[in-house]
């Protein structure tokens, strides 16, 4: 009798538990390798955390503890694309390629007949003006190079359900063989499957809690990991005699007017 896959019937189990890893591996050095540096890499926005303690009600180490999972989560919704791209590129006929793989002329996702290629993009807001006129030409130009192609940009979180011609009517930019198509209807095209997103999304959690039961205690992320990032800001703002507020305002406002840097001898 044959065996029937724990999460999805279109991806093995062994590939989908891959995936798995690999995001986590990711997630874990983004959250762990997370410091003051990394913290300011912006500049923080002291006005911000007023109005949000204040008018929120909410403690500074509340706030703090916010901001910097607000600021984890950005850099890693990047890798959740990838992990898109690598679950769909282990669905049989289908490969997904490296940045800068000649084979796949700069795009994510080939079939292995070469009749269908695919941009994948993770959320329907990834991309800005001037790059989606590229990505167009890109696409355009990989649907003339090969005649019996269908080419995809694919947003797998979309603000609604499409499959339908891509056109940019402001650049005059139209190709019957370009197309823009949301992460269900992708799914759908590449299993048969209406369904498979759905699936997919439901084995997700399944998958991620067996992934971390295999893991040993040092092998998990450690919920305590920043820490140290708030005792570098309490020990800081003790020895210069302010506030956190304060501590966080003279660090990231040193060349301001008025603001004089208190981590160092003026002399």
């Amino acid at each position: 009798m044959e065996n029937k896959n724990k999460y999805v019937d279109f991806i093995s189990d062994t590939d989908f538990l891959n995936c798995v890893e690999e995001i986590y591996d990711v997630y874990k050095r983004k959250a762990q390798g997370f410091d003051i540096k990394k913290f300011y890499q912006n500049t923080i926005d002291p006005f911000r955390i007023y109005l949000d303690t204040i008018f929120q009600n909410i403690s500074l180490d509340d706030y703090l503890k916010n901001e910097m999972n607000r600021k984890i989560e950005k850099s890693i919704s990047n890798e959740v694309g990838s992990f898109q791209e690598e679950l769909i590129g282990s669905i049989d006929g289908y490969t997904r390629y490296k940045v800068g793989d000649p084979i796949a002329e700069g795009v994510d996702i080939v079939s292995n007949d070469k009749t269908l290629w695919a941009e994948v993009k993770n959320k329907h807001n990834t991309v800005k003006g001037e790059d989606k006129k590229n990505i167009y030409k890109k696409l355009q130009k990989i649907a003339e190079k090969y005649p019996n192609s269908t080419v995809y940009y694919v947003r797998i979180i979309d603000n609604i359900s499409q499959n339908r011609p891509w056109v940019l009517k402001k650049q005059s930019l139209k190709h019957p063989r370009v197309r823009i198509i949301s992460g269900d209807r992708f799914y759908e095209l590449i299993t048969g499957d209406p369904l498979a997103f759905k699936k997919i999304l439901t084995a997700f959690p399944i998958a991620l809690r067996d992934y971390v039961d295999t893991l040993t205690p040092e092998e998990r992320i450690n919920n305590g990991s920043n820490m140290g990032l708030f005792g570098n800001l309490y020990s800081e703002s003790t020895k210069n005699g302010v506030d956190i507020i304060e501590q966080i305002i003279n660090d990231n406002f040193k060349t301001y007017l008025g603001f004089e840097d208190k981590n160092k001898d003026n002399n």
